[in-house]
């Protein structure tokens, strides 16, 4: 993926996530003093913003076959999170991943990468615990580019070659935080997550750990 469409594309999503964030405020200032009343008794919290690494299984859905599922490290994890009405939140999420695919006589070996964004609503869950859960389900959108695709016959050799490509796809996920106070500036939590794409795109079960920095201590 050029620098260029990174750059294209990462404005897209901050236009988007900026559009969304004003139909949130203006939502908000319409519901007014019942939504305050309601949220009494939901945890007291900023916003923050927080960084994580995430071990993934993937795989993908090939339109000339399918592939391998592989298990590869993704280091580039941000997140904003912050309350949003009654015992909800919402989750936004931007990443990158990179990760190779072995070609088989039947499986279609690819280089693949992808840029995109997460968007999540989540509940906490009244378990009793000394951390905080969340469960949540939303939406994700991503540039995903598979190249050097092709598969190999049994010797190892080169046996048919597919054209590159790339696409926009969506997709939806369903995600489990845990969350545990390190002091006052800082939480620790994991998530697990399962994504699943609306067309040929990577489907993707994980799990990650982040940290994350509450922003009324800057």
């Amino acid at each position: 993926m050029g620098l260029g469409n990174v750059v294209a594309f990462f404005c897209y999503w901050v236009s988007l996530m900026r559009g969304l964030v004003l139909f949130i405020c203006t939502l908000t200032a319409v519901i007014g003093s019942d939504v305050h009343a309601s949220a009494i008794g939901a945890p007291e919290k900023t916003g923050r913003i927080g960084y994580g690494i995430t071990a993934g299984l993937v795989s993908v859905e090939d339109p000339n076959g399918k592939s391998e599922r592989v298990s590869d490290l993704f280091p580039f994890n941000l997140v904003y999170t912050d309350q949003w009405l009654g015992g909800f939140r919402y989750w936004a999420e931007l990443f990158y991943q990179e990760t190779t695919f072995d070609a088989s006589t039947s499986d279609v070996g690819q280089d693949a990468s992808r840029l995109g964004l997460r968007l999540s609503v989540q509940k906490r869950l009244r378990i009793p615990q000394p951390w905080e859960i969340w469960g949540g389900i939303g939406l994700y959108a991503g540039r995903e580019e598979f190249t050097v695709r092709h598969t190999v016959d049994a010797d190892g050799f080169l046996s048919q070659a597919f054209p590159d490509r790339s696409e926009t796809i969506l997709g939806v996920q369903f995600d489990l935080v845990s969350e545990w106070t390190l002091n006052r500036r800082w939480d620790i939590a994991t998530k697990a997550l399962y994504s699943l794409p609306f067309g040929d795109g990577i489907e993707e079960l994980s799990i990650s750990v982040l940290f994350l920095y509450k922003l009324n201590e800057l």
